[in-house]
């Protein structure tokens, strides 16, 4: 487990500067190759104080470089729903 967390924390210190916004700093995380899932842990854990763990959340669903990611879980969420309905 140190293993991860210190590549984890290699690339956050990599790609972080205090300077940038919470979207700039998911599209870094994003272009180092991190999921929207370890982005979202490693963020909440290195700058607890500053953002929730739902803010987090929120930022990395609507941040522009994972919209086509979003519009996929919104068409899946869809198919849900009318698979549901249909079956009714």
């Amino acid at each position: 487990m140190d293993r991860i967390t210190d590549y984890f924390d290699s690339v956050f210190d990599k790609v972080y500067t205090t300077e940038m916004s919470l979207d700039q700093l998911i599209e870094n995380l994003k272009k180092e190759g991190l999921s929207q899932g370890e982005s979202h842990f490693l963020i909440s854990r290195r700058l607890r104080g500053q953002y929730s763990f739902g803010e987090v959340r929120r930022h990395i669903v609507h941040v522009p470089c994972w919209s086509e990611s979003l519009l996929q879980n919104y068409s899946i969420d869809d198919e849900f729903a009318n698979f549901f309905q249909n079956e009714e």
